[in-house]
C-alpha cells in the first residue's frame, strides 16, 4: 500500500501569495516522482527543464477537488493533482482519475493531456501508459485529506 501526505508551502505566484499543498507519496515529493518518469522523454525534444515542471496546487483547490466539493471545469471527472507553474487551471496540468474501491483509494491514469498525445505540430509525445498507479489505504488517505484541510 502506498502512503499519502501533504506539506504546506507558502509560495508567490503572479504577485500573490498562496498556500500550496505539496504532495508526498511514500515519503517522496510527488513532483520528483513525475520528473523521474518524464525525464527520458525530454531526450527526444531537448527540453530537459520541462520534466516535472509543475507546481503544487493551492491547498484549498486540491482539497476541494479530492473531496469532490468542486468539480474541475476543464477535465470532467479527472482531477488536476499538479498544476502548471503559471497557476491557471487547464494549462499544463498533471491529471489523474481518483477511484474509490471501498477500503482502497486509487490514483490512476496519471498524465499530462497536452503532452500525452501526438498532434500535427508535434509528432513525439510523452507516453504515460507506464506511469504507476498509487493505491492508498482509505483510512490513511482520509487522514491525509483531513490534515490537508487544516492548511487553509
Amino acid at each position: 500500500m502506498d502512503t499519502l501526505s501533504f506539506e504546506k508551502v507558502e509560495q508567490k505566484v503572479n504577485e500573490s501569495y498562496y498556500t500550496l499543498a505539496k504532495i508526498i507519496i511514500n515519503g517522496k515529493p510527488f513532483i520528483e516522482i513525475v520528473k523521474d518518469y518524464e525525464l527520458p522523454f525530454t531526450d527526444k525534444s531537448d527540453v530537459v527543464e520541462l520534466a516535472g515542471s509543475y507546481m503544487s496546487a493551492p491547498a484549498k483547490y486540491l482539497y476541494d477537488m479530492l473531496t469532490y466539493n468542486e468539480k474541475c471545469q476543464t477535465y470532467d471527472d479527472e482531477i488536476p493533482i499538479l498544476i502548471c507553474r503559471c497557476g491557471a487551471e487547464g494549462c499544463w496540468d498533471l491529471i489523474a482519475t481518483v477511484e474509490d474501491k471501498g477500503s482502497v483509494i486509487v490514483w490512476k491514469d496519471i498524465h499530462n493531456p497536452r503532452r500525452s498525445s501526438p498532434t500535427p505540430q508535434r509528432t513525439s509525445f510523452w507516453d504515460y501508459k507506464n506511469f504507476p498507479s498509487f493505491c492508498f489505504d482509505k483510512q490513511q488517505y482520509n487522514y491525509a485529506i483531513e490534515e490537508l484541510g487544516k492548511f487553509f
